[in-house]
């Protein structure tokens, strides 16, 4: 990827929309889940990445994991996201709350039962201000409204959301009639919060001292813990829950098996489990924000909502403390031999930088800089810090160390200008196209240049899709000689616009340059819904292997200009799965191959009049499997060669029309079928009756005949009659007067 290094190290790089050059943007929020990342564009977009088994994303085009960051609908209007175990929760500036992922215990709250691939919206009111759920195993929410009143959904088995009873809750139902709460917070499965006069609420399990209630005992309903009134902050991390007072003075309870409270204890003084809220004096003052997960905590110091400092403890499993020494976690590795630091470490984040969020998932953060640029270490085995990892790599991705994490491009969705087309030159082709509709490109490409180009739309992965991308017109791009659009990714080669979901039209460049294309091998596999794209220039191609496979919406192709497809496997599944596909002009010489043809069910015309052997063409036995009846399929070839075929025992199983210079000349003719001028008249019946233009459309279909047929109907001029005896196909020329 030798440009895309460059670009994604350079500052102000970006493709070039005909009507706006506002490309460039930054982050203004981000959150994380378990595995998956969200992030808030500048523009009010949405994105997300990592992990999407369960539809947490909210992208369906992404069927398992990505790390490239992908565009969540079109809404511009994005406030806040809370992520939680393969399912999250957004808000909009509106108020209105939307979900995402699993429904597992009814987490959605949309009382549906159904997972949710697409944001979905949780009931009507708009008036949504937070939402908490429990981080990152269970299945519960509990959502803060700007009346000061909160609502539970979602798993009550250990009376998390406060509500009476231990069954489930599908949709939101408010927790007692308090309506002065100011922060709520979730573990596993207890909850805390604080209330305006400064007081801290708990309930929901205690078994590990997580409540600091001084006891063990879990809570069905909210009861206060202590009587202190100057508590400002709270964060419930798994079991263990972690306060900051007005005076910025930090405090942690709970379970504390893995020295992960803060309290930095030896070995043999360690205290496994605290039930009372005790001053942590490891970090500095003025921790002002915390997050983590069940092996890491993670401290941001700072003042009035700016973070200058971070601090990092507990396991360093796939980085996880960003401090550099991190260990990558595999199938063999042993648990004792994963790092570990009861000191809080800092990550080794550049000097000098604010901050304005910090967020973590399982073994992985994200800090958010005051002027929205992103980084992120730890974990990355799901694409969750979006840094575009490739998918064959991701198993073993993690970064020992911060990297930041460029926000992509493009232009904001239903902007005033006329910013769909994105114009990319080959010199400067930007880290993400993800979002872009319409490409135009312009410049030299080559086979390095395209696969760049690869690597921008989303393409190179293991099963990557672009469910975006709709049109790219190469009208105006310079193609070098040899240029193929088979590119190498990082671990394997693909073509480069392969499984773009929404692709619908390519405008080949002109003439003198479709010509240095070389090899189209996989480059449109899976483009479900292209409809036309013009080769008859493409004079230099010598490969569509698997080009088109897939490609659904196809009707037509004319490779009629390809004089170098004879290489063995040149033509493999070329058109397989084309099940649209309905006229396909050949040029003089080619080399068919399985499947070439395969399932291509509506295929009715092969125009291969340029053929000029000597001698029948091979013909491949698997080229049109998937297709029951061959006779279906009109072949048309010139009248010099039309015995060639007609003497083959394979090529004769299609139904050949022999083309002279003013048409389809007439093959052979049989005395139970004769045309008096007007009408057809049929000694015994005959089935398949078809009226063809002397080029070889379709006029007229007519089914069985038995007797006579007026065509009174059809226009004065020359047809062709084509129709069934016996097992055999016929045709004849006629002249209608």
């Amino acid at each position: 990827m030798r440009k895309l290094t460059q670009t994604l190290l350079a500052v102000g790089l970006f493709a070039l929309p005909m009507a706006s050059n506002a490309q460039d943007h930054v982050w203004k929020y981000v959150e994380t889940g378990d595995a998956t990342s969200y992030a808030i564009r500048d523009d009010g977009t949405l994105w997300s990445c990592g992990w999407n088994e369960k539809g947490q994303m909210g992208v369906p085009s992404v069927s398992e994991r990505t790390a490239e960051w992908q565009m969540v609908g079109q809404d511009t209007d994005w406030k806040k996201v809370v992520g939680g175990k393969a399912y999250a929760f957004f808000i909009k500036e509106d108020g209105s709350l939307w979900a995402a992922g699993t429904s597992e215990s009814g987490v959605q709250g949309t009382g549906d039962g159904v997972d949710h691939k697409e944001l979905v919206r949780v009931g009507e009111d708009n008036d949504w201000a937070d939402i908490s759920v429990s981080r990152f195993w269970g299945y519960s929410a509990i959502g803060l409204k700007t009346d000061g009143t909160i609502w539970g959904w979602g798993s009550n088995s250990s009376n998390q959301l406060g509500l009476e009873g231990v069954s489930s809750r599908t949709l939101p139902e408010q927790i007692g009639t308090d309506n002065d709460w100011k922060m709520i917070t979730m573990g596993s499965d207890h909850t805390v919060a604080l209330k305006n006069d400064g007081t801290m609420w708990g309930w929901g399990k205690n078994y590990g001292g997580q409540l600091g209630t001084g006891d063990l005992q879990s809570k069905q309903a909210p009861v206060q813990i202590g009587t202190d009134n100057d508590w400002v902050y709270v964060k419930a991390i798994d079991n263990r829950t972690y306060a900051i007072k007005a005076d910025g003075s930090l405090w942690a309870t709970g379970d504390n098996q893995n020295n992960l409270l803060g309290f930095n204890q030896a070995e043999d003084q360690l205290v496994s489990i605290y039930s009372e809220f005790t001053r942590v004096t490891s970090v500095p003052d003025g921790v002002i924000a915390i997050s983590g997960c069940e092996s890491t905590t993670t401290f941001a110091v700072g003042k009035d909502g700016k973070i200058t400092e971070i601090y990092a403890l507990g396991s360093n499993v796939d980085g996880g403390l960003g401090d550099g020494n991190g260990k990558l976690l595999t199938a063999t590795s042993s648990s004792d031999e994963m790092p570990f630091s009861a000191v809080p470490v800092k990550p080794l984040l550049p000097e000098g930088l604010t901050y304005s969020i910090l967020a973590s998932g399982q073994s992985y953060s994200l800090v958010l800089t005051t002027d929205g640029k992103l980084y992120g270490w730890g974990r990355n085995k799901g694409g969750q810090l979006g840094d575009g990892t490739e998918y064959e790599q991701l198993q073993t991705s993690y970064q020992k160390k911060p990297i930041e994490i460029p926000c992509p491009g493009g232009a904001t969705p239903g902007g005033d200008d006329n910013e769909d087309l994105v114009v990319v030159d080959a010199s400067d082709i930007p880290s993400s196209l993800r979002d872009a509709k319409e490409i135009k490109l312009t410049g030299t490409w080559g086979t390095d240049e395209f696969a760049d180009l690869a690597v921008a739309i989303g393409t190179t992965g293991f099963g990557a899709t672009n469910s975006t991308l709709v049109s790219v017109d190469m009208s105006e791009a310079l193609i070098e000689s040899g240029t193929d659009l088979y590119v190498q990714g990082s671990l394997s080669k693909n073509g480069v616009f392969v499984n773009c979901k929404a692709l619908e039209t390519i405008v080949m460049p002109e003439a003198s340059e479709a010509a240095n294309f070389r090899s189209l091998q996989n480059a449109f596999m899976n483009c479900e819904k292209l409809k036309t794209i013009d080769l008859q220039y493409c004079t230099g191609l010598t490969n569509l292997n698997s080009t088109f496979l897939g490609c659904t919406s196809l009707t037509e192709i004319n490779i009629s200009s390809a004089t170098g497809l004879t290489g063995v496997s040149s033509m493999q599944s070329s058109f397989e799965g084309c099940t649209a596909l309905a006229k396909v002009v050949l040029p003089a010489e080619i080399a068919f191959a399985s499947a070439t043809f395969g399932s291509c069910t509506a295929l009715a015309d092969i125009d291969w009049t340029r053929y000029a052997g000597t001698e029948a063409p091979i013909f491949y036995i698997d080229m049109f499997e998937g297709i029951s009846d061959l006779k279906a399929i009109t072949l048309t070839v010139d009248k010099s060669v039309y015995d060639l075929f007609a003497a083959n025992e394979n090529w004769s199983k299609l139904t050949l029309k022999a083309y002279d210079a003013t048409g389809i000349g007439s093959v052979e003719a049989d005395n139970s079928v004769t045309f008096d001028g007007n009408a057809i008249y049929a000694a015994q019946p005959v089935s398949g009756v078809c009226i063809y233009s002397i080029s070889g459309a379709l006029v007229r279909s007519c089914g069985e005949l038995a007797g006579s047929l007026s065509l009174t109907d059809i226009p004065a001029g020359v047809y062709v009659l084509v129709y069934n005896q016996d097992g055999q196909k016929h045709s004849m020329k006629i002249m209608k007067r």
